[in-house]
């Protein structure tokens, strides 16, 4: 707060010529009063404490006769904390499996063969769940 009270007294009064900083009913993330000039708004905004990873990548699906491996690279954002698991879920070809695991990659067996597959992967962290990416084939 005693950036944005400083930076009032410098934009503020006859120098800046936009009138006294004041509390308005703006509030902060926090709740806390915001302060505005009659042309600035001078609010102090704070990141969410809590954010969930961003998407995996490199997501690759291999098929074999009756199986599927799949592979990816963990999140370049991981948000608040590390990645704890990610989820796999696989649909069509037969069958629908989700599992959880600590690993970059999983398998997959009792596929009928020829059939396509689509696997979605989301990261996972004590903030909850990342965006999904998805791979079919």
């Amino acid at each position: 707060m005693a950036l944005a009270i400083a930076a009032a007294a410098l934009l503020g009064g006859a120098a800046g010529g936009l009138g006294p900083a004041t509390a308005g009913s703006a509030r902060d993330v926090d709740g806390n009063p915001r302060l505005t000039g009659a042309a600035v708004d001078l609010g102090v905004y704070e990141a969410p404490s809590t954010t969930v990873p961003g998407v995996v990548t490199g997501l690759t699906l291999s098929r074999t006769k009756t199986g599927a491996t799949v592979r990816w690279s963990a999140p370049a954002w991981i948000g608040s904390g590390r990645v704890t698991s990610y989820r796999v879920t696989l649909s069509g070809c037969g069958s629908a499996q989700t599992l959880s695991t600590k690993k970059t990659s999983a398998k997959f067996t009792r596929l009928v063969k020829g059939v396509s597959c689509t696997v979605t992967v989301v990261a996972l962290n004590r903030s909850g769940t990342g965006p999904p990416a998805s791979v079919s084939g």
